[in-house]
Formats: C-alpha cells, structure tokens, sequence
C-alpha cells in the first residue's frame, strides 16, 4: 500500500477504537446510576425491536417483574438475556 493509504487505515482504525471506547463509556454511565430499564430501553440495550422483547416476554421465555404498569429489566436480567440463558 502506499503511504498515504496506510495512514487512512491507521486513521479509521483509531476513529473505530476512539467510538467504541466512547459507546462503552455510555452504556457504563447509563448502567452505573439505574437498576432497571423499561421495556424500550431494555430492547435499545439488547439491540432488538420492542416487540421481539415483548414477545419473548409474552411467550413466558422471560420473566421480568412488573412494577406499576410497567415491566421492569434489571441489569442481571439483561445480561442473561444477552448471554442467551
């Protein structure tokens, strides 16, 4: 390659590792002052659709507590969600 492309791929790559330090910093933040996270921010976090969470919940493969009128996802739940227990 030549110079100046290696230095566009030396750019790009600190840019990539620079956005995902930036997003872990995020999601640090948002998990370090919460407990539990609605339905729609419980999918944002997952990275699924509302409804396919709603739906897992609706088959009975989740059990997240309501509290109020809303379902509740607690840190741990999310994390055995994501892990696929």
């Amino acid at each position: 390659m030549d110079h100046w492309a290696d230095d566009l791929v030396e750019k790009i790559a600190d840019r990539v590792w620079q956005r995902i330090a930036e997003r872990d910093s995020f999601e640090s933040r948002l998990f370090a002052d919460r407990l539990t996270f609605n339905e729609q921010e419980a999918a944002a976090m997952l990275g699924v659709p509302k409804h396919v969470l709603k739906g897992c919940r609706e088959r009975g493969e989740i059990s997240p507590p309501k509290i109020g009128k809303q379902y509740r996802y607690s840190r741990e739940l999310l994390l055995e969600i994501s892990k696929g227990k």
